[in-house]
């Protein structure tokens, strides 16, 4: 079967984060869990991830840059709307969730490409 042209590489290892809610004081806070094998230890994955300098945009009369980011992976029916990412050798630990639900490109069950902005939520 033919390779797509879109990300043959795929050199960047990532954690896939289930994202779920959580009630905490009475308030429902969005919480992400690293995705683990059998052993207990966190998959890793690859993909291309893409920054091109984040989005741009005004909100309210103020200049607003969000920290945003193209991924594209091997096809995987886990990685879902909702979730979220991290780069495995990103020192500042940042979480990037997943906007918008994943396009199986050219629905051939091979590649997923999606986009990702930073969690504001903590890290």
């Amino acid at each position: 079967m033919q390779r797509l042209a879109k990300g043959s590489q795929k050199t960047t290892p990532f954690y896939y984060y289930v994202g779920s809610y959580q009630n905490i004081k009475g308030v429902n806070k969005k919480v992400y869990t690293v995705e683990k094998d059998s052993n207990n230890e966190p998959i890793v994955r690859f993909c291309n991830f893409s920054t091109y300098g984040g989005s741009e945009y005004e909100n309210n009369g103020i200049y607003v840059v969000d920290d945003t980011a193209n991924v594209t992976t091997w096809f995987d029916p886990s990685i879902k709307s909702g979730g979220a990412i991290s780069l495995c050798d990103d020192q500042s630990g940042a979480i990037y969730e997943i906007m918008g639900e994943p396009e199986n490109i050219e629905q051939r069950n091979q590649e997923t490409t999606f986009k990702v902005r930073r969690y504001k939520g903590g890290a």
